[in-house]
């Protein structure tokens, strides 16, 4: 299920592009002011999309003053890179070995 529910955050291209940016921040963190020109939408479209990373799991969160900064969850996007490898489907049972 909780696979379920990250795939489904990561299907929106500004979700992804929204982790890209995070990943490529130097301290790997920013706040939406930061992100909304990046990703060229207003701060409350930010705002949305990462509290659905959020509630996913891929992202977490921490109040600094009146900013919130964003950070990406790098355990729960490695898990998720692993779940979906599709290198190793048995052809026998059509699926992924673990």
């Amino acid at each position: 299920m909780r696979l379920a529910i990250r795939l489904k955050a990561l299907a929106d291209p500004v979700r992804l592009r929204l982790i890209a940016s995070l990943l490529g921040q130097p301290t790997r963190e920013a706040c939406t002011c930061e992100l909304a020109p990046i990703l060229g939408v207003s701060e409350p479209t930010v705002s949305h999309h990462l509290k659905t990373l959020a509630k996913a799991g891929l992202v977490s969160k921490e109040r600094r003053g009146m900013s919130v900064f964003y950070t990406p969850e790098i355990d729960a996007l490695r898990a998720l890179g692993v779940a979906v490898r599709f290198d190793e489907i048995d052809d026998r049972r059509g699926l992924c070995r673990a």
